[in-house]
């Protein structure tokens, strides 16, 4: 269970859990329309191929063009940390959305660079678990929307919350926020024994059938997109992000590569 603190990192959990809500419910139905956004996700990675930085930079000038500024590149090699960081606007709830949702964009064509709303997945091509740090930089952290993106995260995640709610047929609690808790699925009993029972039904002939449930729906986690799924970041420790925030720079972006060729 991870505990945050702020009402950006609210924000951030509410979404996860509503996501996570949503492919529950999915389970439970018999439906599969996170499948499809998976595979859109691939394909515009496969679109935007070597064109990260150019995304990047492009989404950088957007924050720039009322209130003017910088943009800076940093490459930090010994830790294979790739960084772009920008002066200008801070990221707002619509920035938000937008970058956990595909082929939606919070910009207007007539005055920003890129407009697809898509650009940003660009960065899959060399990093699985992209971060994001911005607003104004205070007691020591970025005080506005920070978060990432993981899919081993994302996977152990599911995996605690569905044995659990197999194991119990009752709801999870994921995140702790302030004195309230995300609790997940938020069924009812009689919604607990409609998923349990749509999945032992869907594997009759196996003995262990409580084992075989549980892999039946990790086959589906797997087929999850983790970039609809931000994560808040807690504990912000980066010392390069610190640097950046101390210098005045409003949104840092940090793609942890992939691995070594990726710097090539």
């Amino acid at each position: 269970m991870i505990t945050v603190d702020d009402n950006k990192s609210y924000i951030v959990a509410d979404w996860f859990a509503r996501k996570t809500r949503s492919f529950l419910d999915e389970l439970r139905n018999g439906t599969d329309d996170f499948a499809s956004i998976t595979s859109l996700t691939k394909q515009i990675t496969h679109d935007y191929h070597s064109r990260f930085i150019i995304e990047l930079v492009q989404n950088a000038h957007d924050a720039l063009l009322e209130t003017g500024g910088t943009v800076r590149i940093i490459f930090d090699r010994d830790n294979l940390n790739f960084y772009v960081a920008n002066t200008g606007d801070p990221l707002n709830d619509d920035n938000f959305k937008a970058i956990c949702k595909l082929g939606q964009s919070s910009k207007e064509p007539n005055t920003s660079i890129g407009n697809k709303g898509i650009g940003f997945k660009s960065v899959l091509e060399i990093t699985e678990e992209p971060e994001i740090y911005s607003g104004p930089y205070t007691e020591e952290k970025f005080s506005g929307y920070s978060f990432r993106f993981s899919p081993a995260f994302l996977r152990d995640a599911m995996v605690t919350a569905i044995n659990q709610i197999i194991e119990t047929k009752a709801d999870v609690e994921l995140f702790s926020v302030l004195h309230d808790r995300i609790s997940l699925p938020n069924w009812s009993p009689t919604q607990h024994e409609e998923f349990y029972s749509r999945w032992l039904q869907s594997t009759p002939e196996l003995d262990e059938q409580t084992e075989s449930i549980k892999n039946a729906i990790l086959r589906q986690v797997d087929n999850l997109s983790p970039y609809q799924f931000p994560i808040p970041i807690v504990e912000q420790k980066d010392p390069v992000i610190a640097r950046l925030g101390k210098r005045g720079f409003a949104t840092v972006i940090k793609l942890p590569l992939r691995n070594e060729s990726m710097a090539l």
